[in-house]
């Protein structure tokens, strides 16, 4: 059986937590992490991105996935931009009985010999994990990084208080187009901060999702400044708790009125200036 035909069926996002075991503190640290599963020219290839995080700082990483039926041969490509930086992986492998794909490669680490590293895919019909573990000269293996994930509307999407419901431009803002400055710290803000999933991404423009709301990126050379839009979200309240969390600094929440009806909001700004406008209509009250 093709193992890719089995990723390729989960071709969605995902939603979860990623476990770093941090080489620098000897700790783990967790992180929201989202994973879009993407088939790549008709299925021959399949490319899964996931997004992460490291000390408040949004994190990405790729890997492609091919697989050649002949020799039963697996093999990935891995970008990463905390681990690989600038450089890629080249790592070769194969899949289990259970469809699980392992692919494993090296790195330099001098003085001395190099290094091996061993991802894993294991998909299930509502799961997806990734793994990836790191391999000393001797052969010794431990856990490196560990993400964990539910199909986004499954039991590890946002509650129904956190729900993006609509969304729409303030002024002329395209919200298929919301204007950055560059696209992957960009995609990295909305997902690891707002807590989007990527759909799709090229140099200059991105889409992405949360829930019932999708939206776009694009460098298009518009000010970020000038560009504003809003959000309606299930609780305004449960929202502003987790971006405060996340360090975003929203503005405080008022009460006003659009169209003569009545709304708890708060503003926030990403990074490059685009305002947003996070909303829930207030329930009418009714007479004692």
């Amino acid at each position: 059986m093709n193992p890719l035909e089995s990723l390729a069926a989960r071709a969605e996002g995902w939603r979860g937590w990623n476990t770093l075991q941090d080489p620098n503190t000897g700790k783990p640290e967790e992180s929201p992490s989202s994973a879009t599963v993407t088939p790549v020219l008709g299925g021959r290839f399949v490319r899964v991105d996931y997004t992460w995080g490291y000390q408040g700082q949004p994190q990405e990483g790729s890997l492609l996935v091919g697989f050649d039926p002949p020799s039963g041969e697996v093999s990935g490509y891995w970008i990463d931009t905390w681990h690989m930086g600038r450089k890629a992986m080249n790592c070769l492998g194969a899949s289990t009985s259970d469809g699980t794909i392992a692919v494993q490669g090296s790195y330099a680490a001098p003085p001395g010999p190099d290094w091996g590293w061993r991802i894993e895919l294991a998909a299930g019909d509502d799961s997806l994990r990734i793994t990836h573990t790191n391999i000393d000269p001797d052969g010794k293996e431990e856990l490196a990084a560990e993400g964990v994930y539910s199909r986004a509307q499954g039991s590890l999407a946002m509650p129904q208080s956190l729900f993006f419901r609509a969304a729409g431009p303030i002024g002329d803002t395209d919200t298929n187009a919301l204007p950055v400055k560059a696209i992957g710290p960009a995609v990295g803000y909305f997902t690891q901060c707002l807590g989007f999933s990527l759909l799709s991404k090229d140099r200059t423009t991105a889409s992405l999702k949360r829930d019932d709301v999708q939206i776009g990126l694009a460098v298009n050379g518009r000010d970020p400044e000038q560009a504003s839009c809003w959000f309606s979200v299930g609780d305004v309240d449960a929202l502003w708790r987790e971006l405060d969390a996340k360090g975003i600094e929203p503005g405080i929440i008022d009460e006003q009125e659009y169209d003569g009806k009545p709304y708890r909001v708060f503003f926030a700004k990403d990074p490059y200036g685009v305002c947003f406008c996070f909303t829930h209509p207030l329930e009418p009250t009714g007479s004692a």
